[in-house]
């Protein structure tokens, strides 16, 4: 019963925020009122611990790869970016949207393709930082569809 607001927060929105306010007719409701405020918008500063994850990218059936970045032990943060078209340009870096772990961004995912062989290659950019290129960053390009492929680890933060 009552009045309620629902605040998401988010790098999958275009606009980066979306709300929602409603009145709650009178016993529509039942239970206690619980306020609850979650929110991913990417903050400044840095993690609490050091941030490694790897670069995973997989074909899709269309022909475009998707990538993404996976936290060691955790689950894949996918960029609102996060897809190369099936003819994309070649020789030239292209670049996800921001990566947010714990509410921090902490990077971008940088992707090209080279025109002679074929492959995709990948690097991160941590934010404020210089591009990392790990040992193990090259997609085939003969990838079967809707395998996931990673990276060698990345220190990303810390």
């Amino acid at each position: 019963e009552g009045a309620y607001t629902l605040r998401i927060s988010s790098p999958d929105f275009p606009a980066g925020n979306a709300d929602a306010s409603r009145s709650c007719p009178s016993g529509s409701a039942t239970g206690s009122t619980t306020t609850t405020t979650t929110t991913t918008t990417p903050g400044e500063g840095q993690l609490d611990t050091a941030t490694s994850g790897r670069i995973v990218a997989r074909r899709l059936e269309d022909g475009r790869t998707e990538f993404a970045w996976q936290p060691e032990g955790g689950d894949r943060v996918l960029p609102r970016a996060r897809y190369l078209p099936a003819d994309p340009p070649t020789n030239q870096w292209l670049n996800s949207s921001d990566i947010v772990v714990e509410g921090v961004n902490i990077g971008r995912i940088n992707v090209r393709v080279d025109a002679e062989s074929g492959r995709t290659e990948f690097a991160f950019t941590p934010t404020g930082g210089e591009r990392i290129l790990p040992p193990s960053r090259y997609f085939p390009a003969d990838a079967n569809i809707g395998t996931w492929l990673r990276s060698t680890i990345i220190e990303a933060g810390g």
